[in-house]
């Protein structure tokens, strides 16, 4: 069995080596906990690239605070309560 030998061989965001473009929009990006911290940074940058996106979330309450939040972009945007 062969032994991993340094961190170069695997793919890593730097700035020699960005981050893999995604596709053109408009596609759908689905984003799970989308009232988090890290999520709250992404999606208005996927909105502001054209993308639609579906962010779920485990509380109603925290879906109009969402909709109020991202308003701006309309049908782009949409918010699902799951249960788990």
């Amino acid at each position: 069995m062969a032994a991993l030998t340094t961190a170069s061989q695997f793919y890593f965001a730097s700035p020699l080596r960005p981050m893999p473009i995604l596709p053109p929009a408009p596609h759908k990006v689905l984003v799970t906990c989308a009232n988090g911290y890290v999520a709250m940074w992404v999606i208005p940058v996927l909105l502001e690239q054209g993308y639609s996106v579906r962010g779920t979330m485990r509380s109603e309450e925290k879906t109009t605070r969402l909709q109020e939040y991202f308003e701006e972009y309309g049908a782009r945007a949409e918010w699902v309560v799951v249960e788990i």
